[in-house]
């Protein structure tokens, strides 16, 4: 059984977030507790193990391996920088600002897209390695 806490740790390596320290320990499980569901919903449908967990513990029901919780940390990280990317604030500031500079709002915004898009890229092509490396072929016909 894989505790939650080796996911969520693993994933606070990929990530500096300094408001997590400003969240109690309850707080902070319930939002890493979303990102990881997020990303086993996206992971789920592939992944060898069926990632059933029980929450009443939060562990995995099975042992998961150090690349499956790595693709799940990639998608977590998918989870966390997305409502960055879709925050009114910026988008009101990038649309007002004529200056683009290298700190205007629309070059972060523009960054935090590129940041998105490489975040998702990388997700994706870590799901599709581990899909062809854990296929069996001799059962396909």
């Amino acid at each position: 059984m894989t505790a939650y806490e080796t996911v969520f740790s693993a994933f606070r390596d990929k990530i500096t977030a300094y408001t997590f320290l400003d969240l109690t320990d309850v707080e902070e499980h319930e939002v890493l507790l979303g990102y990881m569901n997020n990303a086993i919903a996206k992971f789920g449908r592939i992944c060898k193990k069926m990632l059933n967990r029980n929450n009443e513990i939060s562990k995995f029901e099975d042992d998961l391996t150090d690349e499956e919780i790595d693709i799940l940390t990639e998608l977590m990280v998918e989870s966390w920088v997305k409502p960055k990317l879709y925050n009114e604030d910026l988008l009101k500031n990038s649309m007002s600002t004529k200056d683009y500079t290298v700190f205007s709002p629309a070059n972060l915004l523009n960054q935090l897209r590129e940041l998105n898009k490489d975040t998702k890229n990388n997700a994706r092509a870590m799901m599709n390695q581990y899909s062809v490396l854990n296929s069996n072929y001799g059962e396909m016909s």
